[in-house]
C-alpha cells in the first residue's frame, strides 16, 4: 500500500489518503495492489456491514451475475505485501471494489448495508477525488460524513 499526497480536508482538517477511508468513525485501509483495483479486504467489508465473512462471500457465490471485475483473491504474494493489513485467517482473502461492496449490499438487503455502502461509495470517491487532486468544492462533504 502506498500513501497519496492529498489535500486537507475541510470537515475535519486531516489530510485523508487512498490508502484509508473512515466509515461509521472506524478507519478501514483501501488495498492498493498493482495491476489491481482499489478494493477493501473481505474482513472489513464484513465489518463495516455487520455479517461474516462467510456470509459476505456466499452472498457473491451465490449470485452468478455477480461481475469478476467487481472482486478479486489475492495471491499468496499480495497476502505477504499486504500482511499488516490481515487478522489471523486461514484463506486467502478476498477484496472487493466498491462497485462490489455496492452489489454486496444489494445482495445482503439490509439497512445497515445499505446505509453503509453509500459511506462506501463516498469514501472511494473522496480517495479518488484526492489522488487526483480535483477540487473538494464538488464533492458534497456537508452531506455526508466521511470523517
Amino acid at each position: 500500500m502506498r500513501a497519496h499526497n492529498a489535500p486537507q480536508c475541510p470537515r475535519c482538517g486531516e489530510t485523508h489518503t487512498m490508502s484509508s477511508m473512515i466509515i461509521s468513525d472506524q478507519t478501514y485501509p483501501i488495498l492498493e495492489l498493482p495491476g489491481r483495483p482499489p478494493a477493501l479486504l473481505d474482513q472489513d467489508v464484513a465489518i463495516i456491514y455487520e455479517v461474516e465473512i462467510r456470509v459476505l462471500n456466499q452472498a457473491r457465490m451465490d449470485n452468478d451475475k455477480f461481475p469478476n471485475e467487481f472482486w478479486f483473491k489475492l495471491s499468496a504474494q499480495e497476502v505477504v505485501k499486504s500482511i499488516d493489513l490481515l487478522t489471523n485467517n486461514q484463506y486467502l482473502p478476498k477484496a472487493y471494489t466498491w462497485e462490489g461492496c455496492n452489489m454486496l449490499a444489494t445482495l445482503l438487503k439490509s439497512d445497515v448495508t445499505v446505509k453503509r455502502s453509500i459511506e462506501i461509495i463516498w469514501g472511494f470517491s473522496f480517495a479518488e477525488k484526492a489522488l487526483d487532486k480535483h477540487p473538494l468544492d464538488k464533492h458534497p462533504l456537508d452531506k455526508h460524513p466521511i470523517c
